[in-house]
């Protein structure tokens, strides 16, 4: 599965339509983004059963500030509409598929979103 471009147009039917996401937020003119993002396009063929977005701050300037993203890259990742982790930095591959693997771990019963409270 290739990273899916994400908009405020489309974010929230993303987001609800796909149980497991990991979200990079990035800029053209960030050098380590470019480098984060090659990552998330190498991992979505790997973790076919997730979802991975990329959102352009620059043009997306809407969901940067709701999600106060102050730095890029920031990666989020989300189980059943539940943020599990939000930071920034460029992530090397290893840490990113410790973090998904730690995130998959997670007791589904925990889970419970926004929507279901």
């Amino acid at each position: 599965m290739k990273v899916v471009n994400a908009t405020a147009d489309n974010f929230d039917e993303l987001i609800s339509r796909h149980e497991f996401v990991v979200i990079d937020f990035w800029a053209p003119w960030c050098a380590p983004c470019k480098g984060f993002s090659q990552v998330c396009a190498e991992l979505s063929e790997d973790y076919k059963d997730i979802t991975f977005l990329a959102i352009n701050i620059e043009d997306q300037k809407t969901l940067a500030k709701e999600f106060e993203v102050r730095s890029v890259p920031w990666v989020m990742i989300m189980r059943k509409r539940v943020l599990l982790y939000a930071d920034s930095g460029a992530l090397s591959k290893s840490s990113l598929v410790e973090l998904i693997e730690q995130a998959k771990a997670v007791d589904e019963s925990t889970l419970q979103s926004s929507s279901e409270k």
